[in-house]
């Protein structure tokens, strides 16, 4: 009876070292497959990183090839030893240019990359604005006059610098008063904060049934100016002695080439033209500043990686003025979706 009770112990205890064991080696496996994955992912985040990172140097030299080919003015070309006056070529607008280049998906290694360019002067700086083009552009997207003029001076009102209110603006004292986030009282870096400003709301910023959405139209960086030959009709038709007549006659020359002063743009008398809406001195022909952005795919792989770099142009060449970008500095842990299966495309 002794050595039959001993027998059933010690098979008992048997079997628990092997539930045991076994316990350790699923974990150790699932640490192992873990480890292996996440040094994967690494891995492709990085082919990824390389890919845009490409992308971009390759769309920095399309954007200088155009402006040796096009010199933006007098200086420019003299720069490059010829003479503005002699180019017989009409100069077609930037963007139309880099488009035509195929540039939605380019191939490059194991993987490919996509490029998108922005010219910062198309779109309004939110942080450099005249009150009255913010106001109108904020109407253009559906808003009433009355709350256009409320929400264009509340935003002034949080990126400048002091605390004395506009007429329907809100100073630190308001935000207080309500318990709310006092305003910067300095430029913005990202859109998204403008959620913070008294009145503004999700639906006319990014757009809802009755709104289109500021942040199209919208950008926090550039020169201030505003590009004819590159703003979009919203932005145009906000800049005050630009009617829809002039506008819609603007979009459809730049179809084809450049414009190149006021008096192409206003037609008669643009000195005078200017005198009676002076913010018509807001507007630029030239692109001066622009984003280079890319994305980078590896084929068969989740991984993406997007770079950003914000280019100068100036008369002796570009110059890299800002760069943003997802470099991986550690060891990510893998998606699920890359451990278990990395054989074809994933969305």
């Amino acid at each position: 009876m002794k050595r039959s009770r001993r027998r059933g112990v010690a098979l008992v205890l048997a079997l628990w070292v092997l539930v045991l064991f076994s316990f350790v080696g699923l974990e150790l496996s699932t640490f192992s497959r873990a480890d292996t994955g996440g040094a994967r992912y690494l891995k492709e985040r990085l082919q990824a990183y390389y890919l845009a990172r490409g992308g971009v140097e390759r769309g920095i030299g399309l954007v200088n090839d155009y402006f040796r080919r096009y010199p933006a003015n007098a200086l420019a070309a003299k720069n490059l030893g010829r003479d503005l006056s002699t180019l017989k070529e009409s100069r077609p607008p930037l963007l139309t240019w880099l488009a035509d280049r195929g540039l939605a998906r380019v191939p490059l290694g194991a993987g490919s990359y996509s490029l998108r360019f922005e010219d910062l002067a198309a779109r309004v700086n939110v942080n450099r604005t005249d009150p009255l083009v913010l106001a109108n552009l904020i109407r253009l997207t559906g808003v009433d006059d009355a709350r256009s003029r409320q929400l264009a001076d509340a935003v002034l009102d949080w990126v400048d610098a002091d605390d004395q209110h506009r007429p329907q603006g809100a100073e630190r004292d308001w935000y207080e008063r309500h318990r709310l986030r006092p305003p910067r009282n300095g430029p913005v870096t990202q859109l998204e904060e403008l959620l913070l400003v008294k009145g503004m709301t999700r639906d006319i910023l990014f757009g809802g049934e009755r709104t289109k959405g500021l942040v199209p139209f919208l950008t926090t960086e550039g020169p201030g100016k505003i590009n004819v030959n590159s703003a979009p009709a919203e932005v145009l038709l906000a800049v005050p002695g630009l009617d829809q007549g002039t506008v819609s006659r603007i979009l459809s020359t730049r179809r084809t080439r450049s414009l190149r002063s006021l008096a192409e743009v206003l037609g008669a008398d643009p000195e005078a033209q200017l005198g009676r809406n002076p913010v018509l001195g807001l507007l630029s022909f030239d692109t001066t500043e622009m984003a280079v952005e890319a994305q980078g795919m590896l084929a068969g792989a989740p991984a993406r990686s997007v770079v950003r770099a914000t280019v100068g142009v100036m008369p002796a060449g570009l110059v890299v003025r800002g760069w943003r970008d997802d470099f991986p500095s550690g060891l990510a842990l893998a998606p699920a979706s890359s451990a278990a299966d990395s054989t074809g495309p994933q969305s």
